[in-house]
């Protein structure tokens, strides 16, 4: 039996879990198992993909494409006596995750799984990102060997700053297609599968609130970051309740949560992904919040 098979890739902050529960919504009728890869301790991206289904595996404390990749390998060859029971199988990588390293977890399983992928683009921040002196060549390079890409938050982009992107794009992928969803996949060829060098080193670190904060005190935080601090997400409690905070540089979203809902051990922790060389857990740390635990990525 072949079923297929979805990496759904892109840089923190893309828009990958909002892809995958839109999906998940949108067909409701396909038996989908989701894989969710979140770098470092705690998997934000797997609490709010499990309100959507059921089924869901979650690939915590590394990166899937290297650190982890084994138990990737090791899951994908479990479901090989289970795939009567799914449509398909979408594996949301962490942010950090290399593409063409992803695809080799897929190798010698064709017979299984109908591999396809797609890579999602935060349409506002992807020229700042490319010219990053952290990520900018790990941009580059996903972006080159993508098959499928999904641009995301065109909204913040007029119509000249959309056709600069379209040519940037072109320019670094010629053959590249580009899909509104995960229903319009070009088949990826599991030929592809060429281990690619390494990406650039990540840290992720869990920051813990002592007590409910005030939104203006975080927002300051945040607003103080090291610029090489790209992405903060997780569950926090503020003087007007729980909230889900959602922090990609430019751009900060609070929104309030029911915690009935939520493992208790995600509450009042925070995961704060650094690109590059890591820093000094001083620059995290205030009267209200406290580094707990650091995870390397390299």
């Amino acid at each position: 039996m072949k079923i297929v098979a979805i990496i759904v890739a892109g840089y923190l902050g893309a828009g990958k879990t909002t892809l995958i529960n839109r999906a998940l919504e949108e067909r409701q009728g396909l038996r989908s198992l989701v894989l969710v890869n979140d770098f470092g301790d705690i998997n934000i991206d797997a609490s709010l993909i499990a309100q959507s289904t059921d089924n869901i595996i979650s690939l915590v404390n590394g990166c899937a494409c290297c650190q982890i990749g084994d138990d990737l390998t090791q899951t994908l060859e479990a479901l090989i006596s289970r795939l009567d029971q799914f449509d398909r199988v979408i594996l949301e990588a962490s942010g950090v995750a290399n593409l063409a390293n992803l695809r080799c977890h897929f190798e010698g399983l064709a017979e299984h799984f109908l591999l396809q992928e797609v890579l999602v683009v935060d349409g506002s921040r992807t020229n700042d990102l490319i010219e990053d002196k952290y990520v900018g060549q790990h941009i580059r390079a996903q972006i080159a060997c993508a098959r499928n890409i999904l641009v995301t938050r065109l909204e913040y982009l007029d119509s000249a700053g959309r056709k600069r992107l379209t040519n940037l794009l072109n320019t670094l992928n010629e053959k590249v297609f580009f899909v509104d969803g995960l229903d319009s996949l070009a088949e990826c060829d599991v030929e592809l599968a060429i281990k690619s060098e390494k990406h650039p080193g990540f840290h992720s670190h869990v920051v813990a609130g002592k007590e409910p904060l005030d939104t203006k005190i975080l927002e300051d935080w945040l607003a103080h970051l090291p610029d090489s601090i790209h992405r903060v997400k997780g569950y926090i409690e503020t003087e007007g309740g729980w909230v889900l905070l959602q922090y990609v540089p430019g751009t900060t979203e609070l929104v309030s949560v029911d915690i009935q809902s939520i493992p208790q051990n995600y509450l009042g922790k925070l995961s704060v992904v650094c690109a590059g060389e890591n820093i000094h857990k001083g620059r995290l740390t205030s009267p209200w919040l406290q580094v707990d635990r650091t995870t390397a990525c390299s």
